[in-house]
């Protein structure tokens, strides 16, 4: 594939994330291209070059398009190019949780704040990348 038909088809993957899909991070395997001075700090903010990303369009694409992999560290992914991330904790904050029951098993959908959303099960909890945040005075039991 061409440069200008992975431009291409990255424009088509970026404009199906503003329509709500994710885009297949799987099916991408880029070279490796360096960092970018590009942070998640602690508190799920998104930085780039020292200023806070303040667009919540442009933190869920970036969001969308972030993977973790085997050596542990964050990555930007696209068809073409591979950058990774400084991340201090973790790169999604969950900022809201409802329980989700149905017949057979019970779930937390968590929202994150990214804008997204993430149903998961209470003893797979530990195996996400996102971290819960409490207001200020409150402690989690347990």
């Amino acid at each position: 594939m061409s440069d200008s038909q992975s431009l291409s088809s990255f424009s088509q993957q970026v404009a199906s994330v503003v329509a709500g899909k994710k885009p297949p991070l799987d099916q991408w395997n880029p070279s490796y291209c360096g960092e970018i001075d590009m942070a998640i700090h602690a508190d799920g903010s998104w930085w780039h070059e020292g200023r806070e990303i303040k667009r919540p369009e442009l933190v869920r694409l970036f969001a969308s398009i972030l993977r973790r992999e085997a050596d542990g560290h964050y990555y930007l992914v696209t068809p073409v190019e591979k950058c990774r991330v400084d991340v201090a904790i973790h790169p999604l904050v969950v900022v809201d949780v409802d329980i989700v029951t149905t017949d057979a098993d019970s779930a937390l959908m968590c929202t994150l704040n990214t804008g997204g959303c993430s149903q998961c099960s209470v003893c797979a909890l530990g195996q996400r990348f996102i971290r819960f945040v409490f207001p200020s005075g409150m402690v989690p039991v347990g």
